[in-house]
């Protein structure tokens, strides 16, 4: 039974959604491997700076 107050999604607004969520996913997926990336460069540069302990 469908509750009449909750608002219908079409099928074409759906897929529009799965594709948007896709598209969200890619741009965390690329953006956590650009901090990592950043995380280690400052890493490694705070150890160049500090020298070797």
């Amino acid at each position: 039974m469908v509750d009449t107050d909750e608002p219908f999604t079409s099928n074409s607004e759906m897929q529009e959604l799965k594709n948007r969520v896709r598209e969200l996913e890619g741009v965390v997926e690329y953006l956590t491997r650009d901090n990592d990336f950043l995380r280690e460069t400052l890493s490694k540069s705070n150890y160049n700076l500090a020298g070797p302990r």
